[in-house]
């Protein structure tokens, strides 16, 4: 397993998620990405990459 820890995140180049294909709400998906870009995603995943707002980490 990668270093998950705050310096860990810091010095790393880029971070791998696991993704799974949800059959019930593909359709959705697809049209909310390609109407919206918006991509569907946990809450786990976004505490990664958004700041203490919402809003984007840079």
């Amino acid at each position: 397993m990668a270093d998950r820890s705050q310096k860990g995140l810091t010095q790393s180049a880029g971070i791998m998620v696991n993704y799974i294909y949800r059959l019930d709400n593909i359709e959705d998906s697809a049209q909310a990405y390609q109407n919206e870009g918006h991509i569907e995603s946990s809450s786990d995943f976004r505490s990664y990459i958004e700041d203490d707002n919402g809003e984007k980490a840079d």
